[in-house]
């Protein structure tokens, strides 16, 4: 991966031409490959960048409802591997040319009723960090 590329390319995208800061894969962890924070036409975006084999992966243990919850720093409640499904189906590319995402969108486009019976199988979190911070929690 050319990672000097892909902070040309953010700051190009990026309405004010910031030099992003763009992260090196796993920096944010084994979920997370890497992104930047831009601004494109005014919305902020949060630019993901994904190994397209291993969401591939992970989008096919989800169609056989097999899913996973890894803890680390920075999510709460885990990085459960369905949010690869969830990003697949609604995630907006800026550039695809060969339409992999698209391939991918139609597996999980109905929602795979494995993942569903999966992810009712799971345990609900009661607790919130909203109640730590005196918040009303609904």
């Amino acid at each position: 991966m050319d990672l000097e590329a892909l902070q040309r390319l953010a700051s190009e995208l990026d309405d004010e031409q910031r030099p992003a800061t763009v992260t090196r894969p796993g920096e944010w962890g084994a979920w997370v490959n890497g992104d930047a924070w831009l601004r494109i036409e005014g919305e902020h975006v949060d630019w993901l960048y994904r190994d397209i084999a291993r969401v591939s992966e992970v989008i096919a243990d989800c169609r056989e409802g097999r899913i996973t919850a890894d803890y680390y720093l920075g999510h709460p409640h885990a990085f459960h591997s369905y949010i690869y499904a969830g990003e697949v189906a609604t995630c907006g590319p800026l550039h695809d040319p060969g339409n992999v995402l698209g391939a991918l969108r139609a597996l999980v486009t109905p929602y795979p009723r494995a993942l569903k019976c999966a992810r009712a199988q799971e345990p609900v979190v009661v607790a919130s960090t909203w109640q730590g911070a005196n918040l009303p929690f609904t």
